[in-house]
């Protein structure tokens, strides 16, 4: 949205992974030949308001879990079990783009064996269940119940139809390396793609463009 003087960027909230030499921002750069640049943000990431109860989600693990314990005595246990929970979807996100992407040979023999069970062994089980359907089971707390579900928008649906393996994954993005916020803004990341992808454009060389005659 603009208006004189303004912009006001739409789409990005934040994004994680973008440190240095990691995954995401290996790729941003590739693709954006390195213009566009990240800002890390601060440690706490997001306020919680339940109520009259402020909540804090911050980057690291272990002083996540020590502010939730903090906010929500009696619950040590709970909480214990969920972040347990959610150290435990690392690695699913990989499964299934792996099998996608392995021969059909391979793939068959990865059923036959039941490889396969123990691959997305985080996509069953309670793993399978809603993010909501997970809270419900580890906590009577309705307040620790919705500080585990918060941020069911950044899956796209609701917490009663966000599988916790997805959610889970969410949590684990933001706590490898933070957050961070593109320099520029969301439209600063179009503008650096456009811009680079032009460049691959201007160097590739296209074939000759034939004519033909007009009758």
């Amino acid at each position: 949205m603009f208006i004189p003087r303004y912009e006001f960027d739409a789409g990005i909230h934040y994004v994680g992974e973008m440190g240095p030499g990691q995954l995401y921002r290996t790729l941003l750069d590739h693709i954006t030949d390195g213009q566009l640049e990240f800002a890390q943000m601060p440690r706490e990431l997001d306020h919680v308001r339940i109520g009259e109860k402020q909540c804090t989600y911050v980057h690291g693990i272990d002083e996540w879990t020590r502010r939730l314990k903090k906010e929500f005595p009696g619950e040590e246990a709970a909480i214990d079990k969920y972040i347990g929970m959610v150290k435990a979807t690392d690695g699913a996100q990989f499964a299934i783009p792996l099998v996608k992407l392995l021969p059909k040979w391979i793939v068959r023999l990865i059923i036959k064996t039941g490889l396969a069970h123990w691959a997305l062994n985080g996509w069953s089980g309670e793993y399978g269940k809603s993010t909501m359907e997970v809270a419900r089971s580890l906590t009577k707390n309705k307040s620790l119940q919705t500080m585990i579900a918060y941020d069911w928008m950044d899956g796209g649906t609701t917490p009663q139809n966000l599988l916790f393996t997805v959610a889970g994954q969410i949590k684990l993005h933001f706590q490898r390396n933070g957050g961070y916020f593109p320099v520029r803004g969301a439209s600063g990341t179009d503008s650096s793609i456009f811009q680079s992808s032009t460049k691959e454009v201007i160097r590739s060389k296209l074939p000759p463009v034939k004519s033909f005659p007009t009758t």
